[in-house]
C-alpha cells in the first residue's frame, strides 16, 4: 500500500479492503498519523499471490 507521502507499507491480506485497513491501522498505530486526508489516500501498488 502507499499513502501520500508515506513510503510503501507491506501487508498481508485476502483482498484490497482488507489491505487498505491493515495499511491504515499501521499508519495510525505505529506512526501516529491522523490526518483524515493522508489515510484516505491509500492505494494497492503492488500484488503477489501466495
Amino acid at each position: 500500500m502507499r499513502f501520500r507521502g508515506f513510503a510503501d507499507i507491506e501487508v498481508l491480506s485476502i483482498g484490497s479492503i482488507e489491505a487498505v485497513s491493515a495499511a491504515r491501522h499501521v499508519l495510525m498505530a505505529e506512526r501516529g498519523v491522523t490526518n483524515r486526508a493522508t489515510l484516505e489516500s491509500g492505494h494497492v501498488t503492488f500484488v503477489e499471490a501466495a
